[in-house]
């Protein structure tokens, strides 16, 4: 119910991306000290016969309560986290003091901007993956010392990939096919899913080996038990008996 998470998904990056359901408690939150310092406004009960503006009061109600709940745990978190990574490191802090302060929600978005690679991608893309590894390292040591590894779940996803030619700047434009990376204790490492041959493109674009779409609805169904999600008919057998223990 709407009451047994202080929010369904909590946004680190200031952007509500993926979050766009109408359903559930959406927050974002791009400062720790924001929450601490919130100050509770009560809502009065507001009758009225208008449903536009009662719905946006109910929701205004909804989304007070989450903020006070989470504001007052991360008042009385005891403990500063260090990540490296650069702003991505600094996201993952906050994700850190979330989980530590016992903040109630399933999912925490954070975001890794930088990867249109128009140029000079070699230099730049190796600068970006290398904060994403160094946080992640960090992240995980700080989850493992909690014991909430084998509860936690890393994935990353974008909205477009790479062409395979290189451009005539150094870099690459827009293409379609990209991978993903899980990670967390129950993930069973590995490549999963055959990589693309850059001998057979459709244009410069690579050939996508497995639908985007069957990673959201292993994530959906075997992590977090909604079989009847909107992306089970993307169901891939060989990632549900494998990739996740």
């Amino acid at each position: 119910g709407a009451n047994a998470v202080d929010a369904h998904g909590i946004s680190l990056d200031g952007g509500m991306g993926v979050f766009a359901s109408p359903d559930g408690t959406w927050v974002s939150m791009t400062s720790i000290r924001k929450f601490i310092t919130l100050e509770h406004h009560s809502t009065e009960k507001v009758e009225t016969n208008n449903p536009a503006l009662s719905l946006l009061l109910d929701r205004s109600n909804t989304l007070n309560t989450a903020m006070d709940s989470i504001s007052k745990k991360l008042r009385n978190k005891d403990k500063n986290f260090r990540v490296k990574g650069d702003k991505l490191g600094e996201q993952f802090e906050l994700a850190l003091n979330c989980i530590s302060a016992n903040v109630d929600t399933p999912v925490i978005k954070v975001s890794h901007g930088g990867f249109d690679t128009h140029e000079n991608q070699k230099w730049s893309h190796g600068r970006l993956l290398r904060d994403l590894s160094r946080a992640i390292f960090d992240t995980r040591k700080h989850i493992i010392d909690m014991g909430e590894w084998d509860n936690t779940l890393i994935m990353t996803y974008s909205e477009f990939g790479r062409r395979a030619y290189e451009n005539k700047s150094e870099g690459t434009d827009h293409g379609t096919a990209a991978p993903h990376f899980l990670i967390g204790g129950k993930v069973n490492g590995g490549i999963y899913g055959k990589h693309p041959d850059l001998g057979n493109l459709i244009e410069g674009d690579m050939k996508y080996t497995l639908d985007y779409r069957a990673i959201y609805e292993l994530i959906l169904g075997k992590w977090f038990s909604i079989q009847d999600n909107k992306f089970k008919s993307f169901r891939s057998e060989d990632l549900n008996k494998k990739l996740i223990l």
